[in-house]
């Protein structure tokens, strides 16, 4: 639906970067990294936003809410993984406000 409008440009370091990620995924030792445990030491506003058409499990984005003592969890209906193209004025709306309100 959005595909023929999105234009990409990469970067030049973009095929070393992809060699690195590529490498990283084989290294089984990140399998048993356990990040959530760490979210607890995070201690400033933060706003975690998901899409219901996302290939991130809403299990994920609910654990990181539920991990982040005082977070914000927004899911944005009808999007997939790039909200700021499929919804982008629902997506930087919800950026908007979350901000005005941290800064109060």
């Amino acid at each position: 639906m959005y595909a023929d409008s999105l234009t990409l440009s990469l970067d030049t370091s973009f095929t070393t970067k992809s060699r690195l990620m590529q490498y990283l995924n084989k290294d089984t030792t990140l399998l048993n990294y356990d990040v959530f445990r760490k979210l607890s030491v995070v201690h400033c506003p933060t706003l975690i936003i998901g899409s219901t058409y996302d290939m991130v499990a809403p299990e994920a984005n609910d654990r990181l809410h539920q991990s982040i003592a005082g977070s914000t969890l927004v899911v944005l209906d009808s999007c997939g993984h790039f909200p700021f193209v499929e919804a982008p004025r629902r997506f930087f709306s919800t950026i908007e406000g979350f901000l005005k309100k941290a800064v109060r």
